[in-house]
This record gives C-alpha cells, sequence and structure tokens, in this order.
C-alpha cells in the first residue's frame, strides 16, 4: 500500500523503481510510450506476471467500489492459470496493450477533461488518469476478457 500527497499523476508509479523483463525500468518504458498506460488499465508488456490494480487511466471521478472490485476480479481471472500451476509466465501480448493504449488517448481527445487545464492531462497532452468510457464499459472487459490478448508460457 502506497500513501502520497503532493504527486504527479501523469508520472505513473515514480518514485517506485519496478522492473520488468530485461531489467527494462517501468518509467522507461512509459517514456517510450508518451505517458503511463496499461492494457484495460491492469497489465503492461514485458512486465510479466504483473498486475495494477487503479493503474493508467483507472481514475473517474464519479462512481464507487464497482470499478475496483471489477479490475481485481479481472486479474484473478487472467492470472488462474499461474494461480492454478497450468502457467507459470503471463503477459499481455504488445500489439493488444498499445492498441488500447492508442484507442484510451485517441477517445479521450474528445471528452471534456482534455480540453482545459487539469492535472489530468500531461503537457504533452497524454492523459494517463482518467478513463474515458462508461463504468458498464470497463465491468464488462472486466467480466468477459479478451483472452488472445494475452500469451501464457510454462518455463
Amino acid at each position: 500500500i502506497v500513501f502520497a500527497i503532493e504527486f504527479e499523476s501523469n508520472k505513473g508509479l515514480e518514485p517506485i523503481k519496478i522492473y520488468g523483463r530485461n531489467g527494462q525500468l517501468l518509467d522507461d518504458y512509459w517514456y517510450e510510450m508518451g505517458g503511463p498506460g496499461a492494457y484495460n488499465n491492469t497489465a503492461i508488456h514485458a512486465f510479466s506476471n504483473f498486475m495494477l490494480i487503479y493503474g493508467p487511466n483507472f481514475t473517474t471521478g464519479h462512481t464507487s467500489v464497482i470499478s475496483p472490485s471489477s479490475q481485481v476480479r479481472y486479474a484473478l481471472q487472467i492470472i488462474r492459470s499461474v494461480l492454478q500451476g497450468e502457467a507459470n509466465v503471463l503477459d499481455v501480448k504488445k500489439d493488444g496493450e498499445r492498441h488500447y493504449v492508442e484507442k484510451i488517448q485517441e477517445v479521450s481527445k474528445t471528452r471534456v477533461f482534455t480540453h482545459c487545464s487539469s492535472w489530468y492531462v500531461s503537457e504533452n497532452g497524454w492523459n494517463g488518469t482518467l478513463y474515458p468510457w462508461s463504468q458498464l464499459t470497463f465491468w464488462w472487459k472486466c467480466f468477459w476478457p479478451k483472452w488472445s490478448a494475452w500469451t501464457y508460457k510454462v518455463s
């Protein structure tokens, strides 16, 4: 559990250092992408077996505990094969992650929160904070995972 005050929402998880495959730092990965982003606001390519709860683009400002509970349910569905010993490495596919993150950025540009000065959007226009669709959409995506977006391995 991390408690923080006076933080910048579009800087990801700074100052926490998280390393993925081949020692890549998460902050560097997000910098190369343009800003924080995750597949279904939960998983990051090349950061195997790592799930974020309340990750990038998760905030809505208009909902309740439905969203976090949906995200926990989603993460448990995805990691079930690891927990049951059927696989020991799971990773979201890079093209799936990039498509999802690009779609979030594209749709965000049509929303009111990107057309005003706020802490939701970085200087370069990147929305790493707000979810641009309805909570029903998020619930649906969590309830019915897109299994083709994932790679499971036994090593």
